[in-house]
């Protein structure tokens, strides 16, 4: 019989570009770091400038910030110009629908614990956060 403590989402597994499985790695810094999930299909528009904001804080702040995506490598060049040069992590899309829920959404982690998440619509609370 199968027991109930099985993590509701499975196979969530973030890989560098070179396919270095960096999971566990990234996930049990210590300190706060920000991902970005963003989905084949997402909201090209209305989210940019308050992005542009996000990452001037994070900057400020010394938080990295990651780019969890499952586009192939052929359709970075058509990512919105706010997220190219970001460090991109490859997640499965099932996976990122499953945590993220809105496209895109962005998630803090402090300590290994999921501190904050905002969908594209509320990322200038984000910018008060990082604050």
């Amino acid at each position: 019989r199968v027991g109930n403590a099985t993590p509701p989402i499975k196979d969530f597994i973030l890989q560098s570009l070179s396919g270095t499985d960096t999971t566990i790695a990234l996930l049990s810094e210590q300190r706060r770091q920000l991902f970005l999930f963003l989905k084949d299909g997402y909201v090209k528009e209305g989210w940019g400038n308050e992005f542009t904001q996000v990452l001037e804080a994070a900057k400020a702040a010394g938080t990295p910030v990651f780019l969890v995506t499952n586009l192939s490598a052929d359709q970075w060049s058509a990512l919105p110009k706010e997220v190219q040069g970001l460090t991109i992590l490859r997640c499965d899309g099932t996976a990122i629908k499953t945590a993220a829920r809105a496209n895109p959404t962005l998630i803090s982690i402090n300590n290994s614990v999921i501190e904050k998440k905002w969908s594209y619509a509320d990322l200038e609370d984000a910018v008060d956060h990082l604050k």
